[in-house]
């Protein structure tokens, strides 16, 4: 081998080993900086003075809106936060998720609960679950504050299984049971009722099954919008406006009472002129309060 060529090896090995010391080192400080950003655990007691709840979902693409919506989360000095879903565009993204707990961080930093339900944009779930410490580590929980019970479920598509749906279903049934009395609401990404882009999930004996056991309402996300529909008093709640494109409406919706295709959060609160009664407000990025709706088991028709 002649000596030029000798030489190009040697540069070419030393340029090779010198990129794989940088990739190595800035997924080094990557992971230093997930676990320190990351939320932390959850604490599975309601002492029930949790007096404001903050909902959102599909945060996604625009870090510039994203950063916007979770500047005015933060100034509403929530107890705790919810997010609906979709989290990031791609999983297996270090960058992506960087900004992400960069931009959230500040929700938590001042020691507000976050419950994370997972998206269809999280499907590689190890990453979540190395991500987020939910209670007992699980992707489907329940936890109870200002006097609801919520369930977390895992089903991140409208077409697809859930995740480990027969044992996640006898899960939910379960749970949903053990205080019938209790108001619920369960989060779920996909919409559970719908205008679209995509279409609802939908899984037999479901609103029933909540009508029987007292669901005030659900949250979801999936389909970039707010949307929320009444069926038999049961609020199905679309919050997917947290920073991704917004979709068009496609299909139809009986119980459909409004949607717009705002980016916006939810707020959860108690309403003070009903023992009892909870008041969700949609409210737009400009500050605007665009949907309310105050709602409780009596609200309920069961019939």
């Amino acid at each position: 081998m002649s000596d030029i060529k000798r030489k190009i090896l040697n540069i070419s090995l030393k340029v090779i080993v010198g990129i794989v010391f940088v990739l190595l080192f800035v997924i080094l400080v990557a992971l230093i900086l997930i676990s320190i950003w990351r939320p932390s655990p959850v604490v599975l007691e309601d002492d029930n003075t949790t007096e404001k709840i903050i909902a959102f979902g599909d945060t996604r693409s625009s870090y510039i809106t994203h950063n916007n919506i979770a500047k005015m989360i933060d100034n509403e000095s929530a107890d705790v936060v919810i997010h609906t879903g979709d989290m990031i565009n791609i999983t297996t993204q270090i960058q992506s998720w960087l900004a992400f707990l960069f931009i959230e961080k500040k929700l938590w930093d001042d020691g507000t609960e976050f419950f994370p339900v997972r998206g269809n944009h999280e499907d590689v779930k190890w990453i979540y679950n190395s991500i987020f410490r939910t209670p007992n580590d699980m992707t489907y929980y329940t936890f109870e504050r200002m006097g609801i019970q919520f369930i977390a479920l895992d089903a991140s598509w409208d077409f697809e299984p859930m995740f480990d749906e027969e044992k996640q279903i006898a899960w939910l049934k379960e749970v949903i049971t053990l205080d019938k009395d209790k108001p619920k609401i369960v989060m779920i990404h996909p919409p559970l009722e719908t205008t679209g882009k995509y279409p609802k999930f939908y899984r037999e004996g479901w609103h029933e099954l909540f009508l029987e056991n007292n669901v005030i309402a659900t949250l979801s996300a999936h389909v970039h919008s707010y949307e929320r529909s009444d069926r038999d008093g049961i609020q199905y709640i679309v919050t997917a406006g947290g920073g991704a494109p917004m979709y068009p409406a496609t299909y139809e919706n009986e119980y459909s009472v409004i949607r717009k295709p705002y980016n916006h959060y939810v707020r959860i609160t108690r309403d003070n002129s009903s023992v009892g009664s909870y008041r969700f407000e949609a409210i737009n990025i400009d500050g605007t309060v665009f949907d309310n709706i105050t709602t409780s088991i009596q609200s309920l028709n069961k019939e």
